[in-house]
């Protein structure tokens, strides 16, 4: 009887599923504590400051922490596998399971206005696992308009803009708006294997 029950289970659906947190060029990295100093300098010192969380203001230690897992489901730092430093951080936050959403957050550490191949494969390798991790039936991603322009072409054919809160943050001497946009399943699930064998190259169609 248990030999049938391993049977059944073997060849259920899904059972073929393999979750990874490694691409050809990306490693997705959980969060340690011996992060949290050079994850906060990177967040105030850099082009990030007015952008970011915090949108300048400048909490203690403490604070910081606290705030860095405030109603956080998953969180990864992107790391490339040529290097240990870090290229950015990917974060899934206020879920949703009634409603079946969730909401998707990724700061790059460096050349924050320009779209960098390498650290989008860090985001598809995590939306990929948000995906398989959790029934979610879509992403939201707010993102100030000053942000827009890292998303590149997904816009459009992948991540659906939703709505748009104008004039809605202050910086640099003006108002910008902020933009809602969504990644919907079905249309991740359109493009998962594509963007599968963008991560893993040619073979299973084994999730990420």
């Amino acid at each position: 009887m248990e030999r049938e029950q391993e049977q059944d289970f073997e060849s259920a659906p899904g059972a073929e599923v393999v979750i990874r947190l490694q691409s050809r060029h990306i490693l997705l990295r959980p969060v340690r504590s011996q992060d949290y100093e050079a994850l906060r300098l990177l967040e105030f010192e850099g082009d990030l400051v007015p952008l970011w969380r915090h949108h300048g203001a400048t909490p203690g230690p403490e604070q910081w922490a606290q705030a860095l897992w405030n109603s956080v489901l998953a969180q990864f730092l992107v790391v490339s596998t040529t290097s240990t430093q870090p290229l950015g951080l990917v974060t899934a936050y206020n879920p949703d399971f009634r409603n079946g959403f969730v909401s998707l957050a990724a700061a790059k550490f460096e050349g924050r206005r320009h779209p960098s191949p390498v650290f989008i494969e860090g985001v598809a390798l995590f939306i990929d696992y948000i995906f398989t991790s959790w029934n979610f039936r879509k992403l939201y991603i707010e993102s100030g308009e000053l942000n827009v322009p890292q998303f590149g072409s997904g816009i459009g054919w992948l991540i659906e803009e939703e709505g748009r809160l104008r004039q809605h943050r202050y910086f640099g001497g003006r108002f910008w708006d902020e933009y809602i946009m969504s990644i919907y399943r079905e249309k991740w699930d359109e493009f998962a294997p594509k963007i599968r064998e963008f991560l893993h190259g040619p073979g299973p169609s084994t999730t990420s």
